[in-house]
């Protein structure tokens, strides 16, 4: 498909999207906000798509967001008719590629003095999953980053992680101290009694081995939420 085409396609699509849902000053932002998000998807996957205009297009409706399309996995977003498994692995790539210069920006350094940072790396790399997952993050002595460990994969609303998965992954790598991190893809990060719960058992478990658990935190979406500073460390 030629560019220009391209173009009026996603002209067409946008305003059969917004021209009866929204209005005025709204309905304009909107359909400059979503032109902008194509437009990028469109480029992304113009290599390895027949109709990148049209795949773009979908990728959005399908996820929402930017960010909720680069980070979805693999088989989410093969139930995309028209996504190919090259141009679904180009997009994991990219995500992996963005999380990894953001985590540069934290990796071996004090996460105490570096938490604006630590937090739009958790954002970009957890919030915008489509299921719950679980990871530890592994400090040293001065509480610098020495890995960014995954744990496991739950459901939409539930993930089950063990107080022995954290000991065992914390003691192998001889950290001073761990910050739980795990995602609401609701995109509300107030904690579970559940969450609080096994925050208060771990942070327990943890002082048996000589290990502080620093924090747990919660990722949704654009949102993050210390379970340390609601007191429930």
């Amino acid at each position: 498909m030629c560019e220009g085409c391209g173009i009026e396609l996603l002209d067409q699509k946008l305003h059969s999207t917004f021209g009866r849902e929204l209005a005025g000053e709204e309905s304009r932002l909107a359909k400059r906000e979503w032109e902008q998000k194509l437009h990028i998807l469109q480029a992304l996957v113009a290599p390895l798509a027949r109709d990148p205009s049209g795949l773009a297009y979908a990728l959005l409706r399908r996820f929402g967001a930017l960010n909720a399309a680069l980070a979805a996995d693999e088989r989410d977003l093969l139930s995309i008719p028209s996504m190919s498994l090259r141009a679904a692995r180009h997009i994991a790539c990219i995500h992996e590629a963005l999380s990894i210069c953001l985590r540069e920006r934290v990796q071996h350094k004090p996460v105490i003095k570096n938490m604006t940072n630590l937090e739009e790396y958790l954002k970009i790399k957890s919030g915008w999953k489509q299921v719950e997952e679980a990871r530890i993050l592994l400090l040293d002595q001065k509480r610098r980053l020495l890995d960014d460990h995954y744990i496991r994969r739950g459901s939409v609303s539930k993930i089950d992680i063990t107080i022995s998965d954290v000991a065992r992954i914390a003691v192998q790598w001889n950290a001073s101290s761990v910050i739980l991190v795990h995602n609401h893809p609701s995109g509300d990060p107030q904690p579970s009694l559940e969450d609080i719960n096994f925050t208060s058992k771990l942070s327990h478990a943890l002082e048996i081995v000589g290990v502080e658990l620093h924090d747990h935190i919660i990722v949704a979406k654009n949102r993050l939420l210390s379970l340390r500073s609601l007191g429930c460390l």
